[in-house]
């Protein structure tokens, strides 16, 4: 048996908190097998509405979500509103604001979920019932049309140009989602019609077109799409829903709702519906929940914290069998109930209207570079589990990079636990001393990356600045400072002679913190 050096180091100094609790376990064999880990959350990510995506600023951001968080596709609602001037009248298109989205999609080589909505006015049953009282530039009507052959037309007429624009190669390569959340569209009454035709619509373009739904809330009306299409005939390439722990069926009462993973329980069931209709599975909305909080009117704080860093880390390793998983949303460049032009007002996004890195989407950095291969032996051993008698420490560990190329070790620590609003038993993590115990390679030490609300403090330096509402740009770049992860390089040190290749560290995770060790081999 081979003979290495063992290390044992501590990261840092430990906190009372954190001396105060039972160490927690995490091992990793590196020689024990590895998994597929696809880094499906990279399909999608969500926006606004569509004509955001004809601003500067909206377009410089997600170009660098492309650069940085490897973001390859975009969800937005509204493609045919008002506001993008597509129906002139009942019987004339204009396509100029949707080629200009388009346009810029694709020479970014991002690949967008198409959502068919809101209704045109010029087909509105209902002129007058928008989704937000018609409020500032966001012109989207709940409504069904008043004729659905009005409405077949119209998705032909913008199926036929898109593929004479981008070419049907380009195109068969997109997903167009049927409406949003039954706004306006009550299934099955208004929303099976409109399915039906904009199935047929699309498939007398091209059959090559991807469309599916019913793009729910909270899961809902899987199995009655999946049995209705079946029943009409009409094609359905794909099953999409959206889920928030705050859903009801979470935070409330629900088949999981007394369970420590109930929001990732809840997406696997309805996950499986689809997968035995042999139909993939789009999560395409979810986040770390919309609970809000005092003087927030969208998600809440918590998105702005490092509560959704934690979030991402703890449970997209355990959505990894969903086809496509797509984050609300990516920018804070975002208009319902009018457009806020303030920093860190709860808002959905990863950046925020400036461009502020959020600690979330330095999560979403850390993830684009894991390995495409998840090791099979990783365990958490806690004493003191707590939250439902579960850990709040979650561990995952990948061999590679990104490319599928190489067996570079990464381990990832997360701790979470749902706050109110979350869960019917919100918990509040404490600091937690982690034990790694790492075997099956040689190790002369590890960089270590945290994000966390001591660390990564986009907000809190915002505070300390006075919350001013329209930020200068020097304190834009202060603030953007705050943002940045921390990194330090952990020698291994006390080295002894053992049996087989391990070494072990010990390590703080602070509530709701991610640390991220990149194994450095001896």
């Amino acid at each position: 048996m081979s003979h290495i050096s063992l290390g044992l180091f501590f990261a840092g100094t430990a906190t009372a908190a954190a001396a105060s609790q039972p160490t927690v376990s995490v091992s990793v064999d590196a020689a024990g097998g590895a998994e597929p880990f696809p880094h499906n959350w990279q399909r999608s990510f969500g926006s606004g509405h569509a004509l955001l995506a004809t601003r500067a600023d909206w377009q410089a951001q997600l170009k660098r979500a492309v650069a940085e968080i490897g973001l390859r596709g975009v969800r937005m609602h509204g493609l045919l509103d008002d506001d993008m001037s597509v129906m002139l009248d009942a019987h004339t298109y204009s396509w100029y604001n949707v080629d200009k989205v388009f346009d810029f999609l694709v020479a970014e080589g991002v690949t967008p979920i198409v959502e068919l909505s809101f209704m045109p006015s010029a087909i509105a049953a209902n002129k007058e019932a928008y989704s937000f009282a018609n409020r500032g530039g966001y012109k989207g009507l709940n409504s069904p049309p008043s004729d659905y052959n009005a409405w077949y037309d119209l998705i032909h007429a913008l199926g036929t140009h898109l593929v004479a624009r981008y070419g049907v190669g380009e195109v068969s390569r997109w997903s167009f989602e049927v409406w949003n959340e039954m706004w306006g569209m009550p299934y099955p009454t208004a929303y099976v019609p409109l399915y039906n035709a904009s199935a047929r619509a699309l498939k007398a373009v091209h059959p090559s077109l991807i469309v599916g739904g019913p793009s729910s809330a909270n899961l809902a009306d899987i199995p009655e799409l999946i049995a209705d299409a079946a029943a009409l005939g009409v094609p359905l390439d794909f099953v999409s829903s959206h889920h928030y722990p705050s859903d009801p069926s979470c935070s409330h009462a629900g088949p999981h709702a007394g369970k420590a993973e109930c929001f990732s329980l809840d997406v696997l069931a309805a996950a499986a519906v689809a997968t035995n209709a042999s139909k993939p599975f789009y999560l395409t909305e979810y986040k770390d929940g919309l609970q809000g909080g005092p003087g927030t009117g969208f998600g809440g704080r918590h998105g702005d914290t490092a509560y959704a860093a934690a979030f991402v880390v703890h449970t997209l390793p355990r959505l990894t069998s969903l086809d496509l998983v797509s984050w609300w949303t990516f920018s804070d460049i975002f208009e319902e109930n009018w457009m806020i032009g303030k920093p860190f007002y709860g808002g959905f996004g990863l950046l925020t209207i400036d461009g502020v890195a959020k600690p979330a989407y330095r999560a979403f950095e850390l993830l684009a570079g894991a390995g495409t291969r998840r090791l099979t032996a990783v365990t958490v051993d806690d004493a003191a589990p707590g939250y439902m008698n579960e850990s709040t420490i979650s561990a995952f560990a990948t061999l590679g990079d990104a490319r599928g190329v190489g067996d570079a070790l990464q381990i990832f620590v997360a701790n979470f636990g749902p706050e109110e609003g979350a869960s019917p038993a919100p918990w509040a993590p404490v600091p937690r001393n982690v034990s790694l115990s790492l075997a099956g390679v040689h190790a002369k030490g590890a960089m270590l990356r945290r994000i966390d609300d001591a660390t990564t403090a986009p907000y809190d330096a915002w505070a300390k600045l006075g919350s001013p509402p329209y930020p200068t740009a020097a304190q834009v770049e202060a603030v953007a400072a705050a943002s940045q992860m921390s990194e330090e390089w952990l020698p291994l040190e006390a080295a002894v002679e053992v049996e087989g290749p391990l070494a072990r560290a010990v390590f703080e995770v602070p509530a709701y913190g991610v640390a991220h060790l990149t194994i450095a081999a001896a």
